[in-house]
């Protein structure tokens, strides 16, 4: 080893069991302020995953509407495609208002 390797600054390393205790404020934790469970929210928003996801090829597949495949193919997804993304919003805003 030469004396420019003891020049050299320490190499930061992670810690993430570390905290700042230093500076009196406590980490918060992820169930901080929460419920226990989903929550009436959260089953709306699985229930509107599944439609999106199991109902629209389903309807595709078992029942296609009076309109070509290909067409209904593109469209049918498009109406759980629309509420899965409303519910999701609605459900992420913040219920504490």
């Amino acid at each position: 080893m030469n004396s420019e390797d003891d020049d050299r600054p320490e190499r930061y390393v992670h810690d993430p069991g570390e905290t700042d205790a230093s500076a009196g404020e406590s980490a918060p934790t992820a169930d901080a302020g929460g419920d226990e469970g989903m929550g009436r929210r959260g089953w709306v928003l699985l229930a509107a995953v599944v439609l999106a996801f199991f109902g629209a090829p389903a309807v595709v597949y078992l029942r296609p509407p009076g309109v070509p495949f290909e067409v209904a193919f593109l469209v049918v997804p498009l109406v759980p495609a629309f509420l899965l993304g409303t519910v999701a919003v609605w459900a992420m805003t913040d219920r504490r208002r």
